[in-house]
Protein backbone atom coordinates (compact mmCIF):
# COMPACT_ATOMS: atom_id res chain seq x y z
CA UNK A 1 0.00 0.00 0.00
CA UNK A 2 1.75 3.59 -1.08
CA UNK A 3 0.44 6.90 -1.45
CA UNK A 4 1.13 8.67 -4.64
CA UNK A 5 0.82 12.79 -5.36
CA UNK A 6 -1.33 13.62 -7.78
CA UNK A 7 0.08 14.44 -11.15
CA UNK A 8 0.70 18.09 -11.35
CA UNK A 9 -0.28 19.72 -8.46
CA UNK A 10 1.68 22.04 -5.88
CA UNK A 11 1.68 22.03 -2.47
CA UNK A 12 -0.60 21.05 0.38
CA UNK A 13 -2.46 24.33 1.34
CA UNK A 14 -4.81 25.03 4.12
CA UNK A 15 -7.43 25.76 1.63
CA UNK A 16 -10.09 28.02 1.88
CA UNK A 17 -13.58 27.77 0.39
CA UNK A 18 -14.65 29.72 -2.31
CA UNK A 19 -17.38 31.86 -3.64
CA UNK A 20 -17.95 29.07 -6.57
CA UNK A 21 -19.91 29.57 -9.71
CA UNK A 22 -23.30 27.77 -9.76
CA UNK A 23 -22.27 26.55 -13.73
CA UNK A 24 -25.23 26.49 -15.85
CA UNK A 25 -25.92 22.23 -15.39
CA UNK A 26 -28.46 21.33 -17.53
CA UNK A 27 -29.22 17.66 -18.25
CA UNK A 28 -31.75 16.94 -15.58
CA UNK A 29 -32.04 13.18 -16.38
CA UNK A 30 -28.07 12.84 -15.61
CA UNK A 31 -28.82 14.85 -12.28
CA UNK A 32 -31.29 12.77 -11.10
CA UNK A 33 -30.40 9.63 -12.16
CA UNK A 34 -26.92 10.28 -10.37
CA UNK A 35 -28.39 10.65 -7.53
CA UNK A 36 -30.16 6.88 -7.29
CA UNK A 37 -27.19 5.40 -5.83
CA UNK A 38 -25.00 8.42 -5.40
CA UNK A 39 -26.02 10.29 -2.35
CA UNK A 40 -25.68 5.28 -1.49
CA UNK A 41 -29.20 4.88 0.51
CA UNK A 42 -43.16 7.02 15.39
CA UNK A 43 -45.02 9.46 16.51
CA UNK A 44 -42.21 10.97 18.24
CA UNK A 45 -41.96 14.75 19.42
CA UNK A 46 -38.84 16.57 19.07
CA UNK A 47 -36.56 16.13 22.40
CA UNK A 48 -36.51 19.41 25.09
CA UNK A 49 -33.95 21.50 23.50
CA UNK A 50 -32.21 21.65 27.14
CA UNK A 51 -31.96 17.82 26.89
CA UNK A 52 -28.84 16.36 25.19
CA UNK A 53 -27.20 12.88 24.02
CA UNK A 54 -24.92 11.79 27.13
CA UNK A 55 -21.64 11.67 24.73
CA UNK A 56 -18.45 10.08 25.65
CA UNK A 57 -15.05 12.43 24.40
CA UNK A 58 -13.86 11.43 21.11
CA UNK A 59 -10.84 8.99 20.90
CA UNK A 60 -8.06 11.43 19.82
CA UNK A 61 -6.44 10.21 16.71
CA UNK A 62 -3.80 8.28 17.86
CA UNK A 63 -6.67 5.74 18.80
CA UNK A 64 -9.66 4.50 17.68
CA UNK A 65 -13.13 2.65 19.07
CA UNK A 66 -14.11 -0.62 18.04
CA UNK A 67 -17.32 0.19 16.64
CA UNK A 68 -18.50 4.11 14.63
CA UNK A 69 -19.82 6.53 16.89
CA UNK A 70 -23.08 6.00 17.86
CA UNK A 71 -24.44 9.48 17.44
CA UNK A 72 -24.43 13.27 16.96
CA UNK A 73 -23.54 15.27 20.36
CA UNK A 74 -26.39 17.89 20.67
CA UNK A 75 -29.28 19.04 21.81
CA UNK A 76 -31.65 16.92 19.76
CA UNK A 77 -34.12 20.02 19.07
CA UNK A 78 -31.78 22.30 18.36
CA UNK A 79 -29.94 22.84 14.88
CA UNK A 80 -26.18 22.13 15.46
CA UNK A 81 -24.16 22.13 12.44
CA UNK A 82 -20.88 21.83 13.95
CA UNK A 83 -22.16 18.61 15.74
CA UNK A 84 -23.26 16.36 12.37
CA UNK A 85 -19.86 17.69 10.96
CA UNK A 86 -18.19 16.00 13.71
CA UNK A 87 -19.65 13.15 13.37
CA UNK A 88 -19.07 13.10 9.33
CA UNK A 89 -15.60 12.98 10.35
CA UNK A 90 -15.55 10.60 12.96
CA UNK A 91 -17.47 8.74 10.86
CA UNK A 92 -14.49 8.89 8.16
CA UNK A 93 -11.47 8.22 10.49
CA UNK A 94 -12.95 5.22 11.61
CA UNK A 95 -13.77 3.85 8.04
CA UNK A 96 -10.62 4.66 7.09
CA UNK A 97 -8.05 3.01 10.21
CA UNK A 98 -6.43 0.14 8.98
CA UNK A 99 -8.68 -2.88 9.33
CA UNK A 100 -7.77 -5.68 11.64
CA UNK A 101 -6.13 -8.81 9.47
CA UNK A 102 -8.55 -11.77 8.87
CA UNK A 103 -11.83 -9.77 10.56
CA UNK A 104 -14.10 -7.61 7.82
CA UNK A 105 -14.94 -4.04 9.21
CA UNK A 106 -13.34 -4.23 12.35
CA UNK A 107 -10.72 -1.73 13.13
CA UNK A 108 -7.09 -2.68 14.45
CA UNK A 109 -6.31 -1.16 17.60
CA UNK A 110 -2.67 -2.33 17.59
CA UNK A 111 -1.90 0.58 14.55
CA UNK A 112 -2.23 3.63 14.15
CA UNK A 113 -3.82 5.70 11.25
CA UNK A 114 -0.81 6.39 9.42
CA UNK A 115 -0.05 2.64 9.37
CA UNK A 116 -0.75 2.03 5.00
CA UNK A 117 0.08 -1.54 5.26
CA UNK A 118 -3.46 -3.77 4.08
CA UNK A 119 -6.72 -2.66 3.24
CA UNK A 120 -8.66 0.29 5.27
CA UNK A 121 -11.72 -0.41 7.58
CA UNK A 122 -14.26 0.61 4.77
CA UNK A 123 -12.45 -1.45 1.76
CA UNK A 124 -13.55 -4.85 4.12
CA UNK A 125 -17.10 -4.23 3.86
CA UNK A 126 -19.29 -5.80 1.60
CA UNK A 127 -19.15 -4.53 -2.14
CA UNK A 128 -22.38 -4.66 -4.02
CA UNK A 129 -21.25 -7.44 -6.25
CA UNK A 130 -20.79 -9.95 -2.86
CA UNK A 131 -24.15 -9.06 -2.17
CA UNK A 132 -26.23 -9.42 -5.15
CA UNK A 133 -25.04 -12.72 -7.11
CA UNK A 134 -26.48 -14.41 -9.95
CA UNK A 135 -29.89 -16.03 -9.82
CA UNK A 136 -30.62 -14.75 -6.79
CA UNK A 137 -27.97 -17.17 -5.09
CA UNK A 138 -28.03 -16.48 -1.02
CA UNK A 139 -24.56 -14.46 -0.49
CA UNK A 140 -21.59 -16.08 1.34
CA UNK A 141 -20.67 -15.06 5.34
CA UNK A 142 -19.75 -11.62 6.39
CA UNK A 143 -16.32 -13.05 6.82
CA UNK A 144 -16.48 -14.98 3.65
CA UNK A 145 -14.37 -13.92 0.30
CA UNK A 146 -16.69 -14.78 -2.62
CA UNK A 147 -15.62 -14.73 -6.40
CA UNK A 148 -15.46 -11.71 -8.10
CA UNK A 149 -17.30 -10.56 -11.44
CA UNK A 150 -13.83 -10.55 -13.39
CA UNK A 151 -13.84 -13.62 -16.03
CA UNK A 152 -10.13 -14.13 -15.11
CA UNK A 153 -11.10 -13.77 -11.10
CA UNK A 154 -8.33 -17.17 -10.44
CA UNK A 155 -6.10 -14.35 -10.98
CA UNK A 156 -7.57 -12.13 -8.04
CA UNK A 157 -6.66 -12.56 -4.59
CA UNK A 158 -9.32 -12.81 -2.16
CA UNK A 159 -10.24 -9.38 -0.73
CA UNK A 160 -8.08 -7.81 -3.20
CA UNK A 161 -9.78 -4.48 -4.03
CA UNK A 162 -12.45 -5.42 -7.40
CA UNK A 163 -14.26 -2.31 -9.08
CA UNK A 164 -16.30 -4.56 -11.32
CA UNK A 165 -20.18 -5.05 -11.33
CA UNK A 166 -22.14 -7.79 -13.18
CA UNK A 167 -22.91 -5.37 -15.79
CA UNK A 168 -20.45 -4.31 -17.88
CA UNK A 169 -20.91 -0.88 -17.64
CA UNK A 170 -22.22 -0.09 -14.23
CA UNK A 171 -18.94 0.11 -12.02
CA UNK A 172 -18.55 3.03 -14.25
CA UNK A 173 -21.23 5.03 -13.45
CA UNK A 174 -23.51 3.55 -10.59
CA UNK A 175 -27.25 5.15 -10.82
CA UNK A 176 -26.55 7.77 -13.89
CA UNK A 177 -26.49 7.89 -17.21
CA UNK A 178 -23.05 9.38 -17.72
CA UNK A 179 -18.74 8.05 -17.20
CA UNK A 180 -16.82 11.12 -15.55
CA UNK A 181 -13.08 11.16 -17.44
CA UNK A 182 -10.33 12.71 -15.37
CA UNK A 183 -8.15 15.14 -16.39
CA UNK A 184 -5.58 12.07 -16.81
CA UNK A 185 -7.63 10.56 -19.59
CA UNK A 186 -8.68 7.27 -17.42
CA UNK A 187 -12.58 6.52 -16.22
CA UNK A 188 -13.93 7.34 -12.59
CA UNK A 189 -15.10 3.96 -11.02
CA UNK A 190 -17.50 3.57 -8.46
CA UNK A 191 -18.01 1.25 -5.80
CA UNK A 192 -21.30 0.47 -3.55
CA UNK A 193 -20.45 -1.43 -0.28
CA UNK A 194 -22.43 -2.64 3.75
CA UNK A 195 -21.47 -3.07 6.56
CA UNK A 196 -22.24 -6.09 8.91
CA UNK A 197 -25.46 -4.06 10.09
CA UNK A 198 -27.00 -3.90 6.87
CA UNK A 199 -25.23 -6.86 5.19
CA UNK A 200 -27.12 -8.71 8.13
CA UNK A 201 -30.30 -7.63 7.24
CA UNK A 202 -30.22 -7.47 3.17
CA UNK A 203 -29.33 -11.64 3.47
CA UNK A 204 -31.85 -12.57 6.74
CA UNK A 205 -34.73 -10.58 4.96
CA UNK A 206 -33.60 -12.04 1.28
CA UNK A 207 -33.54 -8.29 -0.45
CA UNK A 208 -31.27 -9.35 -2.36
CA UNK A 209 -34.02 -11.53 -4.20
CA UNK A 210 -36.64 -9.50 -6.41
CA UNK A 211 -39.23 -12.31 -5.71
CA UNK A 212 -38.79 -10.77 -1.67
CA UNK A 213 -38.24 -7.37 -2.86
CA UNK A 214 -41.05 -6.23 -6.06
CA UNK A 215 -43.59 -6.41 -3.14
CA UNK A 216 -42.12 -3.07 -0.88
CA UNK A 217 -43.81 -0.66 -2.93
CA UNK A 218 -43.70 3.13 -1.91
CA UNK A 219 -44.82 3.74 1.20
CA UNK A 220 -47.61 6.71 1.89
CA UNK A 221 -46.30 9.12 4.74
CA UNK A 222 -47.45 8.62 7.69
CA UNK A 223 -47.22 4.43 7.40
CA UNK A 224 -44.70 2.27 8.69
CA UNK A 225 -41.76 0.87 6.31
CA UNK A 226 -42.25 -2.79 5.79
CA UNK A 227 -40.56 -4.36 8.76
CA UNK A 228 -38.28 -6.63 6.76
CA UNK A 229 -36.99 -3.76 5.02
CA UNK A 230 -36.09 -1.43 7.60
CA UNK A 231 -32.28 -0.96 8.22
CA UNK A 232 -31.24 -1.09 11.70
CA UNK A 233 -29.62 1.32 13.68
CA UNK A 234 -25.98 1.43 12.77
CA UNK A 235 -26.50 0.56 9.15
CA UNK A 236 -23.84 2.07 7.25
CA UNK A 237 -23.98 2.47 3.23
CA UNK A 238 -20.92 3.67 1.38
CA UNK A 239 -20.14 4.67 -1.88
CA UNK A 240 -16.15 5.44 -2.95
CA UNK A 241 -15.04 6.34 -6.23
CA UNK A 242 -11.79 5.80 -7.72
CA UNK A 243 -9.25 6.80 -10.47
CA UNK A 244 -7.02 4.87 -12.03
CA UNK A 245 -3.04 5.78 -11.74
CA UNK A 246 -1.47 3.94 -15.24
CA UNK A 247 1.71 3.68 -15.23
CA UNK A 248 2.36 6.22 -18.19
CA UNK A 249 1.04 9.41 -16.07
CA UNK A 250 3.99 11.61 -15.63
CA UNK A 251 5.57 11.51 -12.38
CA UNK A 252 3.55 14.13 -10.38
CA UNK A 253 5.95 17.34 -8.78
CA UNK A 254 7.09 16.99 -5.30
CA UNK A 255 5.00 18.15 -2.47
CA UNK A 256 1.85 17.57 -4.29
CA UNK A 257 -1.58 16.69 -2.09
CA UNK A 258 -1.64 12.52 -2.21
CA UNK A 259 -4.01 10.19 -3.12
CA UNK A 260 -5.00 7.11 -0.96
CA UNK A 261 -3.95 4.22 -3.25
CA UNK A 262 -4.54 0.76 -3.72
CA UNK A 263 -1.89 -0.55 -5.57
CA UNK A 264 -3.26 -4.31 -6.76
CA UNK A 265 -6.72 -3.10 -7.02
CA UNK A 266 -9.03 -4.83 -10.28
CA UNK A 267 -10.83 -2.95 -12.54
CA UNK A 268 -13.25 -3.93 -15.41
CA UNK A 269 -12.63 -3.46 -18.86
CA UNK A 270 -15.46 -1.59 -20.69
CA UNK A 271 -17.60 -3.50 -22.52
CA UNK A 272 -15.99 -6.88 -20.93
CA UNK A 273 -16.47 -9.29 -18.08
CA UNK A 274 -12.40 -9.69 -17.94
CA UNK A 275 -10.11 -7.33 -15.24
CA UNK A 276 -7.28 -6.13 -15.60
CA UNK A 277 -4.91 -5.42 -12.19
CA UNK A 278 -3.79 -0.99 -12.39
CA UNK A 279 -3.30 1.22 -9.29
CA UNK A 280 -6.70 3.52 -8.46
CA UNK A 281 -6.33 6.72 -6.04
CA UNK A 282 -9.80 7.58 -3.67
CA UNK A 283 -10.99 10.50 -4.64
CA UNK A 284 -14.52 9.95 -3.14
CA UNK A 285 -16.36 8.63 -0.31
CA UNK A 286 -19.61 9.31 0.58
CA UNK A 287 -21.05 7.67 4.00
CA UNK A 288 -24.89 6.93 4.55
CA UNK A 289 -25.16 6.47 8.27
CA UNK A 290 -28.46 5.56 10.16
CA UNK A 291 -28.85 5.91 13.71
CA UNK A 292 -31.45 5.92 16.41
CA UNK A 293 -31.74 9.90 16.17
CA UNK A 294 -31.76 10.20 13.07
CA UNK A 295 -33.94 6.97 11.28
CA UNK A 296 -33.80 9.15 7.88
CA UNK A 297 -30.20 8.58 8.22
CA UNK A 298 -27.12 11.23 8.11
CA UNK A 299 -25.28 11.62 4.21
CA UNK A 300 -21.83 12.62 4.84
CA UNK A 301 -19.68 13.36 1.82
CA UNK A 302 -15.50 13.62 1.19
CA UNK A 303 -13.59 14.54 -1.12
CA UNK A 304 -9.84 14.97 -2.48
CA UNK A 305 -8.54 17.98 -2.02
CA UNK A 306 -7.21 18.48 -5.11
CA UNK A 307 -10.66 17.33 -7.43
CA UNK A 308 -12.16 20.85 -8.59
CA UNK A 309 -10.59 24.42 -8.24
CA UNK A 310 -11.54 26.50 -4.85
CA UNK A 311 -10.67 29.82 -4.13
CA UNK A 312 -7.56 30.68 -2.61
CA UNK A 313 -5.29 28.31 -4.30
CA UNK A 314 -1.97 29.02 -5.83
CA UNK A 315 -1.68 30.22 -9.17
CA UNK A 316 -0.65 26.91 -11.53
CA UNK A 317 -2.38 24.50 -9.58
CA UNK A 318 -3.58 21.31 -11.32
CA UNK A 319 -6.80 19.44 -10.65
CA UNK A 320 -8.47 16.18 -10.76
CA UNK A 321 -11.38 16.80 -12.50
CA UNK A 322 -10.49 20.66 -14.28
CA UNK A 323 -7.77 21.76 -16.19
CA UNK A 324 -7.37 25.09 -14.38
CA UNK A 325 -8.23 27.42 -17.86
CA UNK A 326 -11.75 28.45 -16.51
CA UNK A 327 -13.20 26.82 -19.35
CA UNK A 328 -16.97 26.61 -17.97
CA UNK A 329 -18.39 23.36 -17.24
CA UNK A 330 -21.04 22.08 -19.91
CA UNK A 331 -23.40 19.44 -19.84
CA UNK A 332 -22.01 15.86 -21.04
CA UNK A 333 -22.44 15.26 -24.81
CA UNK A 334 -23.65 11.88 -26.05
CA UNK A 335 -19.89 10.48 -26.12
CA UNK A 336 -20.12 10.66 -22.13
CA UNK A 337 -22.96 8.44 -22.62
CA UNK A 338 -22.44 4.47 -20.47
CA UNK A 339 -23.89 3.17 -23.62
CA UNK A 340 -21.30 4.75 -25.55
CA UNK A 341 -18.08 3.53 -23.96
CA UNK A 342 -16.65 0.79 -25.96
CA UNK A 343 -13.02 -0.56 -25.45
CA UNK A 344 -10.56 1.50 -26.20
CA UNK A 345 -12.47 4.39 -26.92
CA UNK A 346 -12.68 6.99 -23.86
CA UNK A 347 -14.10 10.09 -24.41
CA UNK A 348 -11.88 13.42 -23.79
CA UNK A 349 -11.31 14.99 -19.86
CA UNK A 350 -14.32 16.40 -18.70
CA UNK A 351 -13.94 19.38 -17.40
CA UNK A 352 -15.52 19.93 -13.54
CA UNK A 353 -16.39 22.76 -11.17
CA UNK A 354 -18.10 23.48 -8.10
CA UNK A 355 -21.62 24.45 -8.09
CA UNK A 356 -22.03 25.80 -4.44
CA UNK A 357 -19.72 27.09 -1.81
CA UNK A 358 -18.90 24.42 1.20
CA UNK A 359 -20.77 25.46 4.57
CA UNK A 360 -18.16 27.87 6.64
CA UNK A 361 -18.56 25.64 9.64
CA UNK A 362 -17.46 22.61 7.51
CA UNK A 363 -14.34 24.78 6.16
CA UNK A 364 -13.79 25.46 9.26
CA UNK A 365 -13.70 21.75 10.78
CA UNK A 366 -12.30 20.43 7.94
CA UNK A 367 -8.68 22.64 8.48
CA UNK A 368 -8.88 21.41 12.21
CA UNK A 369 -9.12 17.85 11.08
CA UNK A 370 -6.76 17.76 8.19
CA UNK A 371 -3.72 19.83 10.95
CA UNK A 372 -4.61 16.52 13.11
CA UNK A 373 -3.96 14.09 10.34
CA UNK A 374 -0.78 16.07 9.32
CA UNK A 375 0.75 15.66 12.80
CA UNK A 376 0.16 11.67 12.72
CA UNK A 377 2.79 11.59 10.82
CA UNK A 378 2.20 13.79 7.60
CA UNK A 379 -1.29 10.75 6.95
CA UNK A 380 -2.56 11.02 3.65
CA UNK A 381 -6.06 12.15 5.42
CA UNK A 382 -4.87 15.25 5.49
CA UNK A 383 -5.76 15.36 1.70
CA UNK A 384 -9.66 14.92 2.18
CA UNK A 385 -12.47 17.23 3.11
CA UNK A 386 -15.77 17.08 4.17
CA UNK A 387 -17.87 18.45 1.29
CA UNK A 388 -21.26 18.16 2.46
CA UNK A 389 -23.63 16.95 5.51
CA UNK A 390 -27.51 16.37 5.26
CA UNK A 391 -29.79 15.70 7.90
CA UNK A 392 -33.46 15.95 8.48
CA UNK A 393 -34.26 18.25 11.56
CA UNK A 394 -35.98 18.01 14.19
CA UNK A 395 -35.59 14.21 14.86
CA UNK A 396 -38.76 12.27 13.50
CA UNK A 397 -40.06 9.34 13.39
CA UNK A 398 -38.95 6.69 11.37
CA UNK A 399 -42.28 6.42 9.76
CA UNK A 400 -42.15 9.87 8.79
CA UNK A 401 -40.65 10.52 4.85
CA UNK A 402 -39.05 13.97 4.38
CA UNK A 403 -41.69 15.78 2.51
CA UNK A 404 -42.68 19.40 4.45
CA UNK A 405 -39.90 18.86 6.76
CA UNK A 406 -36.46 20.62 7.04
CA UNK A 407 -33.43 19.24 5.17
CA UNK A 408 -30.14 21.11 6.70
CA UNK A 409 -28.39 22.42 5.82
CA UNK A 410 -30.97 24.84 3.85
CA UNK A 411 -30.55 25.24 0.11
CA UNK A 412 -31.61 28.60 -1.48
CA UNK A 413 -29.68 31.93 -2.15
CA UNK A 414 -26.13 33.53 -2.27
CA UNK A 415 -25.37 31.29 1.04
CA UNK A 416 -26.58 27.69 -0.70
CA UNK A 417 -23.93 25.31 0.95
CA UNK A 418 -22.88 22.20 -1.28
CA UNK A 419 -25.08 20.03 -1.65
CA UNK A 420 -23.43 17.20 -4.58
CA UNK A 421 -20.13 15.58 -4.28
CA UNK A 422 -18.50 16.71 -7.62
CA UNK A 423 -17.06 12.83 -8.52
CA UNK A 424 -20.52 11.46 -7.61
CA UNK A 425 -22.72 13.97 -8.04
CA UNK A 426 -21.39 15.90 -10.78
CA UNK A 427 -24.09 16.66 -12.41
CA UNK A 428 -26.56 17.63 -9.89
CA UNK A 429 -24.66 20.88 -8.06
CA UNK A 430 -28.02 22.90 -8.23
CA UNK A 431 -30.61 22.89 -4.96
CA UNK A 432 -33.30 25.66 -4.63
CA UNK A 433 -35.36 26.01 -1.46
CA UNK A 434 -38.45 24.47 -4.16
CA UNK A 435 -36.44 21.92 -5.18
CA UNK A 436 -34.15 20.37 -2.07
CA UNK A 437 -36.52 17.94 -1.16
CA UNK A 438 -36.27 16.03 -4.48
CA UNK A 439 -32.84 17.10 -5.52
CA UNK A 440 -30.64 16.42 -2.59
CA UNK A 441 -29.25 13.20 -1.17
CA UNK A 442 -32.47 12.77 1.43
CA UNK A 443 -35.28 14.46 -0.94
CA UNK A 444 -34.12 11.85 -3.78
CA UNK A 445 -33.92 8.97 -1.49
CA UNK A 446 -37.13 9.63 -0.04
CA UNK A 447 -37.88 7.52 -3.22
CA UNK A 448 -36.47 4.90 -2.24
CA UNK A 449 -38.27 4.57 1.61
CA UNK A 450 -40.18 1.46 0.94
CA UNK A 451 -36.83 0.04 1.15
CA UNK A 452 -35.55 2.19 4.00
CA UNK A 453 -34.12 5.34 1.58
CA UNK A 454 -31.71 2.09 -0.45
CA UNK A 455 -32.13 2.57 -3.94
CA UNK A 456 -29.13 -0.23 -4.22
CA UNK A 457 -31.72 -2.93 -2.83
CA UNK A 458 -33.86 -2.80 -5.76
CA UNK A 459 -31.56 -1.57 -8.41
CA UNK A 460 -29.25 -4.70 -7.95
CA UNK A 461 -31.06 -7.23 -6.97
CA UNK A 462 -30.74 -10.41 -9.12
CA UNK A 463 -33.73 -12.51 -10.47
CA UNK A 464 -33.49 -16.36 -10.60
CA UNK A 465 -34.00 -18.34 -13.77
CA UNK A 466 -38.00 -17.95 -15.15
CA UNK A 467 -38.29 -14.91 -13.10
CA UNK A 468 -40.26 -12.40 -15.40
CA UNK A 469 -41.81 -9.53 -13.34
CA UNK A 470 -40.38 -6.47 -14.08
CA UNK A 471 -37.14 -5.47 -12.40
CA UNK A 472 -36.66 -3.45 -9.17
CA UNK A 473 -34.02 -1.03 -11.85
CA UNK A 474 -36.71 -0.20 -14.42
CA UNK A 475 -38.71 0.73 -11.42
CA UNK A 476 -36.61 2.92 -9.84
CA UNK A 477 -35.75 4.19 -13.06
CA UNK A 478 -39.32 5.32 -13.63
CA UNK A 479 -39.41 6.92 -10.68
CA UNK A 480 -36.40 9.07 -11.03
CA UNK A 481 -37.91 10.11 -14.30
CA UNK A 482 -41.51 11.20 -12.99
CA UNK A 483 -39.36 13.52 -9.88
CA UNK A 484 -37.94 14.78 -13.17
CA UNK A 485 -40.71 15.96 -14.88
CA UNK A 486 -42.26 17.58 -11.43
CA UNK A 487 -38.61 19.77 -11.31
CA UNK A 488 -37.73 22.79 -13.34
CA UNK A 489 -34.55 24.21 -12.28
CA UNK A 490 -33.68 27.52 -12.86
CA UNK A 491 -30.86 28.38 -15.46
CA UNK A 492 -27.74 29.34 -14.11
CA UNK A 493 -24.31 30.78 -15.72
CA UNK A 494 -20.66 30.87 -14.09
CA UNK A 495 -19.72 33.64 -12.17
CA UNK A 496 -16.14 32.76 -11.46
CA UNK A 497 -13.59 35.13 -13.13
Amino acid sequence: MVTHSIAGLSKVRRERLAVERPANFTGMRARLLGCMLICAAGALTPVNAAKALSCPAPEPLDRVSSTPPSDFCSPIAVTQEADFYALSWQLFKFLVWPAKPGSRGVPDDARKIFDMEGPRVFETYKADWEVFRPNADDPDDWSAHPSSPCSNDQDIKPGALVLARRSKFENLSVGSSFVLIAQNGTYVRYQVSYNEELFGSIRRNKLYDPRESRDLKLVPPGKAINPKATAPDGAIVLKSAWIELPENVSPPPAGSPRYYVQDNAWVQIPGARECRRTSVGLVGLHIVYKTKDRPQWIWSSFEHVANVPEDGDQPGMRYTFNNGSNTPMQPPGDDYRVSRQIRGQVPPPYQVERGQKIAADAVSMNLDWQAKFKEQNDSVWQNYKLVTTQWLQPRRAPDEDIVGHTILPLCGGDQTPATANTTMETFQQVCTRETMDKVTCLGCHNGARATDHIFSIRLNARAPAGFDARSGREEIVKKVEDILNQIKLPPSRSTRP
